[in-house]
């Protein structure tokens, strides 16, 4: 296989043609003296401090009857779940795929996708009047505990309702 028809041996044989005529055709001026270009400072960024995930806290009374005011259905066009299921297919309670993924007040919580949430306020979620039951009694409850697993490990977040 001559030097000709190797594809590489074409491409490098081109590139150096074009260069030796480049380099032939150029002015017979005295080049322009190059300034060297100021050096770039490399400034690190200094690494964002570590924020420990929100396990517990308060809810103002008021804020949490805004958002009941806005409905079940509202709240919950912003979670994503799917149930979750046991070995022996017993219900466990609902894996998040998703949590209001674009709220800065929901990514300090220590509830994440993949997690099953399996009680609120101590009442399993199984049908839609589960759901309910907890969404009215969070009017007058004195905190919010989300009991949840993450492989299958069990969790709690636990928020004060403040008046």
């Amino acid at each position: 296989m001559g030097i000709w028809h190797s594809k590489r041996s074409m491409s490098l044989c081109t590139t150096l043609t074009a260069f030796t005529l480049l380099s032939a055709c150029g002015s017979s001026a005295t080049p322009e003296t190059v300034t060297p270009a100021e050096p770039v400072a490399y400034v690190e960024e200094a690494p964002e401090a570590y924020t420990p995930p929100v396990t517990e806290g308060e809810i103002a009374r008021t804020d949490l009857n805004q958002v009941l005011d806005g409905g079940l259905g509202r709240f919950l066009q912003g979670v994503g779940t799917e149930p979750h299921f046991d070995a022996s297919r017993n219900f466990v309670g609902f894996r998040l795929t998703h949590l209001y993924p674009d709220d800065p007040r929901f990514q300090t919580l220590d509830l994440h996708p993949g997690d099953v949430v399996t009680h609120i306020n101590g009442v399993q979620i199984e049908r839609p009047e589960h759901a309910m039951q907890v969404w009215d009694a969070l009017r007058v409850s004195s905190e919010l505990v989300v009991h949840y697993q993450r492989e299958g490990e069990a969790r709690d977040l636990r928020f004060a309702i403040v008046d």
